[in-house]
């Protein structure tokens, strides 16, 4: 068994589409919530590394 196939624009309705957006837009979020933590982590390391934790950087 593998994944569903997607619906094409046409066959979706308008609450399958918005609910669509809205998982790509959390996931997005959650990246980006990721990815600023890194980068403050890095600059915070920069600044003085014994400062942070190793276990921040392993994923």
């Amino acid at each position: 068994m593998g994944r569903k196939q997607k619906k094409t624009c046409e066959e979706m309705t308008e609450l399958e589409r918005f609910k669509e957006e809205n998982e790509r837009l959390r996931t997005e979020v959650a990246y980006l919530k990721e990815l600023e933590e890194r980068v403050e982590a890095l600059q915070l390391k920069s600044q003085n590394p014994s400062l942070v934790p190793s276990s921040i950087f392993c994923s």
